[in-house]
C-alpha cells in the first residue's frame, strides 16, 4: 500500500518533487517546521497537484514574515488571468494548519489564505474553479453565502 500521509522534520526538496508529480499518492503532509523559502517551494509544487488535502506545521516560527504566505496564496488561487485562476490555481488544498501558538494566541494564516482554503473544501472541484474565476475577476465584494441558494 501507498503512503498517503508523511511527516517530515524540513521540507526537504524531495518532498517537494513528490507532490509535484501527477501521480503523488501523498493527502497529508505534515511538517516540523518551515520557513518562508521552504512555503514558496511548497507553493510551487502544489501548481499541479491534485492529491494533497492537509498541510500541518508544528512549529512555524520562521514563517510569519509574510512572503511564504502570499506564495501560497497565489498558488491556491493565480489571478494572473482567467485561464490562470481556472487552471493553474490548486483547488484541493482544504486545510493548512499551524500548531504553534504565541502569548497572543495561535498564528493563522491570512484571510486570503482562509478564503481560498475554504473554498477548496467544496467536493466539486469545477464549481471552486470557477468561483475563484468570478471572486478574483468579477467582483470586488464577492462573498461566497450567495450560491448558497442556487441550485
Amino acid at each position: 500500500a501507498t503512503p498517503k500521509m508523511l511527516h517530515v522534520s524540513r521540507l526537504y526538496i524531495g518532498v517537494t518533487e513528490l507532490l509535484r508529480k501527477q501521480n503523488c499518492p501523498l493527502e497529508r503532509l505534515h511538517i516540523d517546521t518551515m520557513d518562508d523559502d521552504e512555503a514558496s517551494r511548497l507553493a510551487r509544487s502544489l501548481k499541479n497537484n491534485r492529491t494533497l488535502i492537509e498541510i500541518v506545521i508544528y512549529d512555524d516560527t520562521m514563517f510569519l514574515y509574510g512572503y511564504g504566505w502570499r506564495n501560497i496564496a497565489s498558488r491556491l488561487c493565480n489571478t494572473r488571468d482567467i485561464t490562470a485562476t481556472y487552471n493553474d490555481s490548486n483547488h484541493t488544498l482544504a486545510k493548512f494548519d499551524t500548531k504553534r501558538t504565541t502569548r497572543r494566541g495561535s498564528i493563522r494564516q491570512p484571510l486570503k489564505v482562509r478564503s481560498y482554503l475554504a473554498m477548496n473544501s467544496l467536493s466539486n472541484k469545477k464549481v471552486v474553479a470557477e468561483i475563484k474565476v468570478v471572486e478574483s475577476h468579477f467582483a470586488r465584494n464577492f462573498i461566497l453565502d450567495q450560491f448558497k441558494e442556487m441550485k
